[in-house]
Formats: C-alpha cells, sequence, structure tokens
C-alpha cells in the first residue's frame, strides 16, 4: 500500500506542477519538446498535435518540461518576464491543486464539527494506561496536574478534548494527578501517559482515552472558498516555518522526512479511506509548491532569481557562472535527499 500511495502522490503532484509550467509556455507560444512525470528512462509516451512528447519515465521523483531553446518560439526569445511567469506557475499550479483538493473535500463531506466536550466526556476508553483507572465513557476529565511536586503543582484545566491532548504533550511520560467530573461528582485518579511514534516518527504521548468522532456539516459556497482558502493559508504557513527552521537549523530530525518516509505517509493515509489521503495529497502538493520556491538555482526559486538578475543587468549570467550554480545548488539539493533518506532508514 506504501507504494501504491507514493506512486499515486507522485503522479499528481508532479502532473500539476509541470502542467503549470506547459500551459504557460503554451500560453506565450513557447515551443514545448517534452513533458514528463519522472525522471529516466521511458516507459509510455504519445506525441501530440503540436509536437510536444508526453511521457511517463521509470524514476519516480520529480518531472520536467523541456523548451526548444533555438528558433523565433524558442525560450531565449521569449521576454523575461514570460519566462518569469512560466518558472513561477509550477510552484503557483502546486499550491492551486492542493487548494483544489481541500475545496472538494468541503464540497464532497463539508466541514467537521467536534462534539462538545464538556456536554459529552470520554467517548472511548482504549487500553492502558487509562484502562487501569475508573475512567469509562461520559466521564469529563477537568484538571490534570503534575505529582511529582506536591508544594508547586503545574496544574492544567482542560475544557475540551484537543486541552486534553495538549496537556498530555506537556505532561509527557511523568505521572498525572486528574480531576474527573462523572454527572454531579467529581473523583481523582493517577497515571502516567505512555510514549509512541506517530505515522510521521514523531513522539507523542498518549493516556487510552478518545473523543467523540467529528460530524460533518455542509457550509454555503462562499464559505467554503473562504475556508478552503484559510486551511490552504495555515497549511503553507506551517510547511514555510519548518523551511525557514530547516535552513536556521533548528529543526528536529524526526520533522523531516525522504522518499521512504513519504511513502509511508501515503500508504497510511491511502489506507485510512480516500478523504485522508486527498487531505495528504494537497498537503504535499502545496509543500511541493512551497519547496521550490527556494531559491537554488536548481529550483524554480533559484531560476526567478536568475531571470530578475538577467532583467536587471539586461543581459543573461555568462555560461560557465551559470553552470556553477546549477551544479553546486544541484549538490546541495542531493546531498539533502541523501541526508533525509539516511533519516528514513534509522542511520542517522
Amino acid at each position: 500500500m506504501d507504494f501504491i500511495g507514493f506512486i499515486l502522490v507522485v503522479l499528481f503532484t508532479v502532473f500539476f506542477h509541470e502542467l503549470g509550467h506547459f500551459w504557460v509556455a503554451r500560453l506565450f507560444k513557447m515551443t514545448v519538446l517534452e513533458f514528463s512525470v519522472g525522471m529516466g528512462k521511458t516507459l509510455l509516451s504519445r506525441v501530440d498535435k503540436h509536437g510536444t512528447v508526453w511521457k511517463l519515465s521509470l524514476i519516480p521523483l520529480g518531472g520536467y518540461v523541456r523548451l526548444s531553446e533555438g528558433g523565433n518560439t524558442g525560450y531565449e526569445k521569449h521576454p523575461v518576464y514570460q519566462r518569469l511567469l512560466m518558472v513561477f506557475a509550477g510552484p503557483l499550479f502546486s499550491i492551486l491543486f492542493g487548494w483544489v483538493l481541500f475545496f472538494s473535500i468541503f464540497y464532497i463531506w463539508g466541514q467537521p464539527k467536534m462534539a462538545d466536550y464538556q456536554t459529552t466526556g470520554i467517548y472511548r476508553v482504549v487500553g492502558s494506561p487509562a484502562a487501569q483507572t475508573p475512567l469509562q465513557p461520559g466521564d469529563v476529565i477537568i484538571q490534570m496536574s503534575n505529582t511529582d511536586d506536591k508544594s508547586n503543582p503545574d496544574v492544567r484545566e482542560i475544557t475540551s478534548f484537543y486541552d486534553l491532548y495538549e496537556a498530555v504533550q506537556y505532561f509527557k511520560a511523568i505521572p498525572i494527578q486528574m480531576t474527573v467530573r462523572r454527572g454531579n461528582t467529581t473523583y481523582i485518579t493517577q497515571l502516567t501517559p505512555r510514549a509512541y511514534k506517530n505515522d510521521a516518527g514523531i513522539i507523542l504521548y498518549q493516556i487510552g482515552v478518545r473523543g467523540y468522532p467529528p460530524t460533518y456539516e455542509k457550509l454555503p459556497l462562499v464559505d467554503m472558498v473562504g475556508r478552503t482558502t484559510q486551511v490552504t493559508w495555515t497549511t503553507m504557513t506551517l510547511i514555510y516555518d519548518v523551511i525557514i527552521r530547516m535552513f536556521m537549523g533548528n529543526i528536529r530530525r524526526d520533522e523531516l522526512g525522504g522518499p521512504i518516509k513519504i511513502a509511508d505517509m501515503a500508504g497510511t493515509s491511502l489506507q485510512m479511506g480516500i478523504r485522508q489521503f486527498m487531505i495528504f495529497l494537497g498537503a504535499f502538493s502545496i509543500n511541493l509548491g512551497l519547496f521550490n520556491l527556494i531559491p537554488l538555482p536548481v529550483l524554480d526559486g533559484g531560476r526567478m532569481v536568475l531571470l530578475c538578475a538577467e532583467g536587471i543587468m539586461r543581459r543573461p549570467l555568462s555560461t560557465k557562472v551559470s553552470h556553477f550554480l546549477i551544479v553546486w545548488s544541484m549538490a546541495v539539493v542531493l546531498t539533502f535527499l541523501i541526508f533525509v533518506t539516511l533519516i528514513d532508514i534509522g542511520i542517522l
């Protein structure tokens, strides 16, 4: 399932990314020689009426749109602004594809609506350590505190299931005292959260209870557009924060992932159902778009910087300088890919 999920993610996200480059190139009448999803040996191909070769290639790591360099319709013959827009269209289409996926989720299923925790309480007790306490469905945990320092306890008030989740992550694997409401009475019990790794390999903590599953409500079209845009923007800011912290060296290794981790997450989301897979696909497509805006010459962001420099200087950089920058940036990207793959397989 991991392999199938990974292939589907690559096919969809790379196709729509390259479609942005392709569509704007055609818009400005640039000659497109090849459109490839994947790299390396060609598996399938066809030629359209414009002479463009559409290909599915062997290695599912990226893709490309190859343009003609010469003639009146060659890439270099077009104004800088047109080439700049053509390059920017790839990341833009990746982000728009994520937006479309999120909108489709709201349109098909609606917006999730969480149950009122103060009214419903715990939905299920699913295992230890909660199973070793008096907790039962319907109980409402209203307060948590550490038991290590009785003279100065660290107390967290619980008003929602999200508060409960946050409090457990805050205390981690230390003994916790809980005040619980059951009907018109309250009682006190203790437990110690248990550590586990989620599908992304991040260490989290749990006590063995679940909240009520969300219900879904349909939204008016205008609200759907606004909510979709809000979710897309939030996803972008979270990814941007990770990218910035990565370059600042202020990021944990378990927050990084290479092809193996991506395949694992894709397979897990696919097993959870089409809705969860669409959420992962949308987030990954946005991630692809933002990653490509990093100003390294081998990526779209770096190509845009070089084009801006060409526009300012009114001439392109020398072939020698351009070649050096591309080779250098390619080495950086390959080193990063090797690094995250080593993390995936547990060597680092």
